[in-house]
């Protein structure tokens, strides 16, 4: 069995939680909650560390080349 500690919140927000987690247990909803929190954090993360590196000089204009429209040179139909 996994390691576990209680949390305590209000009367209300316990009773929200598990009217949101329905018929799934609110440890279970928590955990789900929690790794889809971790999941956004982690693309923007990728998305602010995309934006850095398309502001480098040359970079836009090579991946619009690569990826644009039309698809990757390597990946076009012949």
């Amino acid at each position: 069995m996994a390691d576990t500690t209680p949390i305590e919140v209000d009367t209300a927000t316990a009773e929200r939680l598990a009217a949101l987690a329905g018929d799934v247990p609110v440890s279970a909803f928590l955990a789900t909650l929690v790794e889809t929190a971790e999941s956004q954090l982690a693309l923007e993360r990728g998305a602010r560390a995309f934006d850095r590196v398309m502001g480098a000089p040359g970079i836009r204009e090579a991946f619009a080349r690569d990826f644009g429209p039309h698809g990757s040179t390597a990946t076009r139909a012949a």
